[in-house]
């Protein structure tokens, strides 16, 4: 295959292009994983999108796909008002044309299409390869204080932690991790009769509810920023991703929605991965959300899930609900933004910013 290539902007993806596009980005995947891309989630996210239409740029060599970086819409609540910002994703690049300047021209011929469809900053959560070209080639800038951190939960750790060791070491940690879950499980009955004691009743919703625009006019007057999270959105986001399904957890009080936790059950590597994907609740009332992960995770384990994992703002009070959930904290993961003007001032402020993995394409 000749290493020339040209840049096309694919909004709309016309020409087959979302057929063309999936096969080449599911090229990508690991045998084994569940499907992370199709033509109709393609689709569903960057043209069917509540937020409005995404942006796509190609790579191309001899009409073949060589390369894609796609910008999906989000509706932002920043300081009270409404913004669009765009999501960074979908970054890959065929192997035998790496080392080009693929991955930057496609960044830089996408960001001014952008800016004039009135999407007023791009953030990204690259990994760390991604994250230095985004910095050395394509002007953004890392925020130094907002980190998001992942948590897993200590459920079935130790039988992770023992695999790789001898098969006598692996056998008095298999004692130690039964004795470990048990207490896990005996905690999240805990924490699931202190919820009821206080009212709360958790039930598996089948469709959005439909009082949730209450539940985000009274949470997002906590924070300075975050995803609309309002009815449209949640049906848009969790009832009809044509490629997961989730489960969405409703925690009401006397009837009023006081909360949600939304989970995705994924296979990875030959794993069940269950994914807290994403919650909203009062931050004056993180009973809510202590009930609503336990109860939860104890459902989810019925199903023999090997591993819990989550993505939580290190700076938000959440990171303590998840501790006293069981969950142990690991590494970080970076968030960029475009240097522009919104993007110097997310770095500037923006403490108070609720982030979860469904905020990204991930999950």
């Amino acid at each position: 295959m000749s290493q020339k290539w040209d840049i096309k902007n694919a909004d709309g993806l016309p020409d087959d292009y979302d057929r063309e596009l999936s096969a080449f980005l599911s090229s990508f995947m690991d045998p084994g994983n569940d499907p992370i891309w199709s033509t109709q989630f393609l689709n569903w996210k960057l043209i069917d999108n509540v937020a409005g239409k995404g942006f796509v740029s190609l790579a191309l060599s001899s009409g073949t796909i060589v390369g894609a970086t796609t910008v999906t819409r989000k509706s932002f609540y920043y300081y009270g008002s409404t913004y669009q910002f765009g999501e960074l994703g979908d970054g890959y690049t065929h192997s035998g044309f790496r080392r080009l300047g693929i991955f930057a021209a496609l960044i830089n011929e996408l960001k001014p299409r952008v800016e004039q469809e009135n999407v007023i900053v791009i953030y990204g959560l690259p990994n760390e390869q991604a994250k230095k070209i985004e910095e050395k080639y394509c002007n953004f800038i890392t925020h130094k204080t907002f980190r998001i951190i992942q948590g897993f939960s200590c459920f079935n750790i130790l039988r992770f932690l023992s695999e790789k060791m001898p098969l006598i070491f692996q056998k008095a940690i298999a004692i130690l991790s039964r004795i470990l879950n048990f207490m896990l499980r005996g905690l999240q009955n805990w924490w699931i009769f202190i919820g009821k004691l206080d009212g709360l009743s958790i039930q598996l919703a089948q469709e959005a509810p439909s009082d949730q625009n209450s539940l985000w006019e009274k949470c997002k007057k906590h924070y300075d920023i975050l995803q609309i999270r309002d009815l449209p959105y949640i049906q848009f986001r969790f009832f009809k991703n044509p490629l997961a399904h989730y489960n969405f957890y409703t925690a009401r009080k006397n009837g009023q929605l006081e909360g949600y936790l939304v989970t995705r059950i994924q296979k990875m590597n030959g794993r069940k991965k269950c994914v807290i994907a994403d919650w909203l609740y009062e931050p004056s009332k993180p009973l809510t959300l202590l009930a609503l992960i336990n109860r939860a995770l104890k459902n989810e384990y019925k199903n023999e899930i090997d591993m819990t994992a989550t993505w939580i703002n290190y700076t938000s009070f959440d990171k303590f609900i998840f501790l006293m959930s069981g969950f142990i904290l690991k590494k970080s993961q970076p968030i960029i933004f475009q240097n522009n003007p919104m993007g110097l001032a997310l770095l500037r402020g923006s403490q108070k910013w609720h982030f979860t993995i469904a905020d990204s394409d991930n999950v």
